[in-house]
């Protein structure tokens, strides 16, 4: 559980930074010719951030919406630690999301509730209903069973060695509600993350590597991130746990996108309903806009994210990494668990953008 004195602290950073002078540069008297950012009814119930490219590589994340929300955190106060079949892992309910690129600025916004312009995240959503999510709160371990495991264990020991699908078999004799991390469900993560802390690079964030119990999301070692495949720099997204696999398009739909061709740091993205993607690089980091590595490599690929130990300020927020193929196996790739939820609702048909 989050405990009170966590809030406070939580609250306290948020007043801090928005001393700073990070906050919401839209107001009453402001239009931006967006439907959804211009509609004060909305606004009020939302909240999040924005990145200005034209502000170049010292950009900072601002604080948008309304500015109480960025102190009570409607969505993020929701998020819960529990322990499920000895496993720890972080319970986070559905939540609504709008994330989009407008007028030379990124835009990042949620919602506890359900408006005009926003959608259920796709992590919540299995066939036609919404479900709760759980996500590990360690990186995982195989116990003795041969099972993936979220449980508090030293960084360095840590499972590694394995590929993605061992570690994906892994995660299944736990049974059909249990899956290895997902795209989507890292994407909520990390969306959550930069709202709350209003931080793209988690270097200046002294408290990075524990995130409501969520430990080590950047650094001990690269995670497996399943539900997504790459062919030829054109990345694949899987929504449904029980069809992962490898090297596939099957029951993985194209984005209609290529990611760069070149390692770089990331200076640009595409920002879609399943997360961030790099679209262009720039070559050293001071001169990148969102401050985490990109590496690539022709033909199909699997994705590591969160970088490790050794990269130093390589670690990121969405630190891509896509060199590997489906064989790729090292002591410094691990994984997490992650578990479908209880059923909340039926979906209705306005909350799908």
């Amino acid at each position: 559980m989050i405990s009170d004195i966590d809030i406070i602290l939580r609250r306290l950073t948020n007043i801090e930074t928005m001393l700073e002078g990070r906050v919401s540069e839209l107001s009453k008297d402001t239009t931006t010719g967006n439907p959804l950012l211009d509609n004060p009814v909305i606004m009020e119930h939302c909240y999040g951030v924005c990145l200005d490219t034209t502000q170049g590589p010292s950009a900072k994340l601002i604080r948008i919406g309304n500015q109480k929300l960025h102190e009570t955190m409607p969505v993020h106060q929701k998020l819960e630690q529990v322990i499920i079949d000895g496993q720890h892992m972080v319970k986070v309910p559905p939540f609504y999301f709008a994330q989009f690129f407008h007028n030379e600025k990124y835009y990042w916004l949620v919602s506890d509730q359900s408006l005009i312009g926003m959608e259920i995240h796709p992590w919540f959503l299995y066939k036609k209903d919404i479900y709760n999510q759980y996500f590990g709160s360690f990186k995982a371990s195989i116990d003795q069973k041969g099972k993936l495991s979220s449980i508090p264990v030293d960084g360095f020991k840590a499972a590694g060695s394995l590929t993605r699908a061992a570690f994906r078999e892994s995660a299944q004799k736990r049974g059909d509600w249990w899956y290895q991390q997902s795209f989507i469900a890292r994407s909520a993560i990390l969306l959550l993350y930069m709202i709350e802390r209003a931080e793209i690079d988690p270097l200046n964030d002294p408290n990075n590597n524990s995130f409501h119990g969520i430990n080590d999301l950047f650094t001990g070692k690269w995670e497996f991130i399943d539900g997504i495949n790459i062919l030829d720099n054109k990345p694949y997204i899987c929504v449904d746990h029980l069809l992962f696999a490898d090297d596939t398009t099957t029951h993985y739909p194209s984005l209609g996108h290529t990611l760069p061709t070149e390692d770089g740091w990331v200076n640009s993205i595409l920002n879609t309903k399943y997360g961030m993607f790099p679209t262009t690089i720039a070559s050293t980091r001071d001169k990148s806009l969102f401050k985490f590595r990109y590496w690539e490599y022709k033909g199909w690929r699997v994705l590591l994210s969160g970088s490790c130990l050794y990269y130093g300020a390589d670690d990121g927020l969405a630190a891509f990494a896509a060199y590997n193929d489906s064989s790729g196996a090292d002591v410094d790739f691990g994984s997490r668990l992650c578990k479908m939820g209880e059923f909340v609702k039926r979906v209705r048909k306005e909350e799908i953008a």
